[in-house]
């Protein structure tokens, strides 16, 4: 079965380096211009009132923070960019307030999952890498997270109904310009590619 065509307009992307490698965390998004410092507002979904970029991007690597290591990490910032006859048009891009907040090790080729649907029911997984996510499990239930995954899942997927207008929830969209609608699990696994990266397997 083909990808869904993407027809949302914009995408932020969230970068970071965890131990001299880059990740990118992308989300798609609508957005209007704003007096926010980034010059831009995040267009959400019902309920919520737009969220400025800057004010959505250090949100996010706030609650980012705990999984990464202040030795061998840094959060680079964000950048935002167009659809433009299917290639991606820069827009504006920063850096982050954010730093990261464990002195724990980063975990060589793990990955963080925070599984969902959009809903047209179709899957709208978020993954972050390489942090202190633990050993390989699948939560499925909002009890069995610790304070820190269950906040990150919550401004994902509301799974305490307290998001923000700066959350994702609140304007991350799937490829078609549908919002999340519900939480399945987060999954903690290694990933193949990063293992082949890094060079241990």
């Amino acid at each position: 079965m083909a990808p869904t065509p993407i027809t949302v307009g914009f995408r932020l992307t969230f970068a970071y380096t965890v131990a001299l490698l880059p990740h990118r965390q992308r989300n798609f998004c609508e957005v209007v211009g704003s007096g926010d410092p980034s010059g831009y507002d995040l267009v959400v979904r019902p309920g919520f009132a737009n969220a400025g970029v800057q004010d959505a991007v250090d949100a996010f690597f706030t609650l980012a923070a705990p999984f990464y290591n202040v030795d061998q990490t840094t959060f680079d910032g964000w950048l935002l960019e167009s659809l433009d006859g299917g290639e991606y048009v820069f827009v504006a891009a920063g850096t982050t307030t954010a730093v990261p907040g464990t002195d724990a090790d980063f975990e060589i080729a793990n990955g963080l999952c925070l599984s969902g649907k959009e809903s047209d029911n179709s899957f709208m997984p978020m993954y972050l890498y390489e942090g202190q996510f633990g050993r390989a499990f699948k939560y499925a239930s909002p009890d069995s997270l610790a304070s820190v995954l269950r906040a990150l899942t919550n401004a994902v997927w509301n799974v305490d109904g307290t998001a923000t207008d700066v959350d994702q929830y609140a304007w991350r969209r799937s490829r078609n310009g549908l919002f999340g609608q519900r939480w399945l699990a987060d999954i903690v696994d290694t990933n193949e590619k990063l293992r082949r990266v890094r060079r241990i397997k």
